[in-house]
């Protein structure tokens, strides 16, 4: 009987394998679908001698149907949720439960097959209803959290609309021209918006609490130069921010370059020689020398006179001296002057020309007396001044913000022209040294932030398209505006209100990140597809539905190894193409090669088993 048997296994186990063949030749149009091949295995389980080596064998068996995770062609679909995996990865799916948005979390399904739309609750789901999960996006859209469990995952369509939201902030950075003309305060030049009374005017769309728009105008005016006065102080070169500023770090109430700044002393000396070193003993402090000569190189007596070394004011005066050569000059107090250091002498009295030069690299024209760190001296800059008025949908603000203490909260109602007799007050005051703004001008060391911003607080009551109002209240902020010989230009012009904003469309890009993009602009993540690895993938067992289900061999999410969650792009994973698809890894011309062979195998194990019949007749009829 075991030549029965040999026959049958044959003509079972090539019955299988034709099944896996034409499961493949149907599935050639699936997406994503991963061919099977049918493993074969022959059987010597005859144990009357296991040593036997001329033992016959029992026929064959089945070992099971390994599916290769071996990519399909990659093609183009018109669905924006239509995916394809470039590489290693499988999608991470969660099943239904029946209520939208509820599944259960024990369901896991796997799959290449990225056919993907959105269900009636704005899931994004495949063509079985089952969910695709993801990370999550932090709560305002504006990114991708770590965190893939919220939810389960389930990744949702952003809404088809979003609110308008009202403008609380708004930043205006210009390069204002330097070689404008500067208008004065004479009642005859007064600003006026109908009359050329400014340099140069900006405009920029701002938004109510209900995402109406309204236009802000914004004018610039230089009015006439005034002096800065700047403190040689202990700890740097300090002065008073703008009328119009307000602190930025640490509650500062005044600006101090520090000491790394340089003054640098522009006006030629009365003298100048070198040092042969410095002599201090009981109290006389003597400075050995060349000859002081002025610039014709003539002896020069430098009684009275300044002592500055290596261009720094020591705040030491010579008592006693001579221009002879060699000579040791009697000085009011120590100083430190090795041999060769440069020696020069100013009168005491007399205004030096210096250029400041901040940390920056930004030179300051200064003019004072030393610049002898720590001594308190003040040194005077001229400073150009420039007003700026706003309007809101052509009304203006009228209430002078400038005359309050507490400049960072100051409000300013807007006033309606009338007749011209309105008086027009800025909304704020800049001032410039350098080309460069006193509040930005210095920055925190620690954060890099200004140390000061120039921002006013604009309040009004706007009108909306229906007849009703609101209040609008928003910062404006100044503070990167420069002044430079060129031609105004507008360098930043942003706010953080938004009309409606109406879904446009969905892109997803490279590593997975679903973006819903809105005909304003904005962009708000939907979340990051979530892919899942495995070692062993011929391990897992298919489900049906184009999905695959983890089993003990292929390993699980929480198993310790051969399991891999991640993102698209990043380690072992592939890219995602978004508007495309896999198609099946089937090759049908090898389908049909192989078909036609095991055509033949099942008609051959039949005929081994019909002589078998035929051979068991004989014997029968033999013995009867």
């Amino acid at each position: 009987m075991s030549n029965y048997t040999v026959a049958l296994s044959g003509l079972q186990n090539t019955s299988l394998a034709i099944d896996t063949v034409s499961n493949n030749i149907a599935n050639a149009n699936t997406v994503g679908y991963k061919a099977g091949e049918y493993v074969f295995a022959d059987q010597f389980v005859k144990a009357i001698n296991p040593a036997d080596q001329a033992r016959v064998g029992m026929g064959t068996q089945s070992l099971g149907v390994r599916r290769p995770m071996l990519q399909g062609t990659i093609t183009n679909s018109a669905n924006p949720l239509d995916l394809a995996i470039s590489g290693k990865g499988m999608f991470r799916l969660l099943q239904g439960s029946g209520t939208a948005g509820s599944v259960d979390p024990s369901a896991i399904y796997y799959s290449r097959n990225g056919q993907f739309g959105v269900d009636k609750e704005g899931y994004i789901v495949n063509e079985n209803g089952m969910y695709l999960t993801g990370y999550q996006p932090t709560p305002d859209g504006d990114a991708i959290s770590d965190d893939l469990i919220k939810n389960n995952g389930l990744l949702r369509m952003p809404n088809s609309n979003l609110p308008g939201n009202e403008t609380t902030y708004s930043r205006l950075s210009a390069m204002l021209d330097s070689t404008g003309n500067a208008f004065t305060s004479n009642a005859n030049v007064a600003f006026d918006p109908s009359q050329s009374t400014f340099n140069n005017k900006t405009t920029q769309t701002v938004f109510d609490n209900e995402g109406n728009s309204h236009t802000l105008e914004v004018y610039y005016r230089r009015v006439n130069d005034k002096n800065l006065t700047i403190t040689i102080g202990a700890n740097g070169y300090t002065y008073s921010p703008g009328p119009s500023s307000s602190p930025n770090t640490l509650g500062a109430t005044t600006v101090t370059m520090n000491q790394n700044s340089v003054l640098r002393v522009d006006t030629a000396p009365l003298a100048t020689t070198q040092s042969a070193g410095f002599a201090s003993s009981g109290g006389v402090h003597t400075l050995s020398l060349t000859s002081a000569a002025s610039s014709a190189n003539q002896a020069v007596d430098v009684a009275g006179k300044r002592v500055f070394v290596n261009g720094v004011d020591t705040g030491v005066t010579v008592t006693t001296a001579s221009p002879a050569t060699g000579t040791s000059l009697a000085l009011s107090g120590a100083i430190n002057a090795s041999a060769g250091a440069a020696i020069s002498f100013y009168d005491s009295a007399a205004t030096l020309n210096m250029t400041l030069i901040a940390p920056d690299g930004t030179e300051i024209t200064v003019q004072g007396t030393t610049n002898h760190p720590g001594s308190n001296a003040t040194l005077t800059t001229t400073m150009a001044e420039v007003e700026v008025y706003a309007s809101i949908d052509g009304r203006f603000y009228g209430t002078d913000p400038l005359s309050t203490t507490n400049r960072a909260t100051t409000s300013m109602n807007p006033q309606t022209p009338n007749s011209g007799t309105i008086a027009y007050k800025p909304v704020s005051k800049l001032e410039f040294i350098g080309g460069r703004n006193i509040d930005a001008l210095v920055t925190d060391p620690v954060s890099g932030n200004p140390l000061f911003k120039t921002v006013s607080t604009l309040t009004t009551r706007v009108t909306n398209q229906a007849g009703g109002s609101s209040d609008l209240v928003f910062d404006l902020d100044l503070s990167d505006t420069s002044l430079q010989a060129g031609a105004f230009q507008i360098t930043h012009s942003n706010q953080n209100g938004e009309p409606l904003a109406r879904l446009t469309n969905v892109t997803v890009d490279n590593q997975g990140r679903i973006v819903g993009v809105y005909g304003t602009g904005k962009q708000q993540y939907v979340g990051q597809v979530a892919m899942v690895h495995f070692d062993n993938a011929e391990g897992l067992i298919p489900v049906g539905k184009n999905a695959f289900a983890a089993s003990v061999d292929s390993g699980t999410e929480h198993s310790a190894d051969g399991v891999l969650v991640g993102r698209a792009g990043t380690g072992i994973f592939g890219d995602i193409k978004g508007q495309a698809l896999e198609s099946s890894n089937v090759d049908l011309a090898n389908e049909l090669v192989r078909l036609m062979v095991l055509q033949r195998s099942y008609s051959a194990n039949s005929q081994s088993m019909k002589a078998f019949d035929q051979t068991l007749r004989d014997t029968l009829q033999m013995v009867s």
